[in-house]
């Protein structure tokens, strides 16, 4: 995918595996996610930056299975530009 897109979330056999990540482009490997999928877990993977050369790779492990009933909501953030200072959130009802 190009830079800026997301996939949705797909259902995944549990279990170990390694997770490529590789250039749109060219194809060109960027880094390795490890995951151990395990049920009701969702996993996000980032490629980022961490220079003008080097990539690295982020994995959330998000440990969530809401009932239907709950009032609960999630909000992830995450400043991927390696050199962008800190940066506030602010959540509103």
């Amino acid at each position: 995918m190009s830079y800026g897109c997301a996939a949705d979330y797909f259902t995944v056999d549990s279990g170990a595996a390694n997770w490529n990540l590789k250039l749109a482009a060219t194809g060109t490997d960027v880094g390795t996610a490890p995951i151990d999928a395990k049920n009701g877990h969702r996993y996000t993977i980032f490629a980022v930056e961490e220079s003008l050369t080097t990539f690295g790779v982020v994995t959330i492990d998000d440990p969530t299975n809401p009932s239907l009933t709950t009032n609960d909501g999630q909000v992830r953030a995450f400043n991927a530009a390696f050199t962008a200072p800190n940066i506030d959130i602010y959540l509103l009802a």
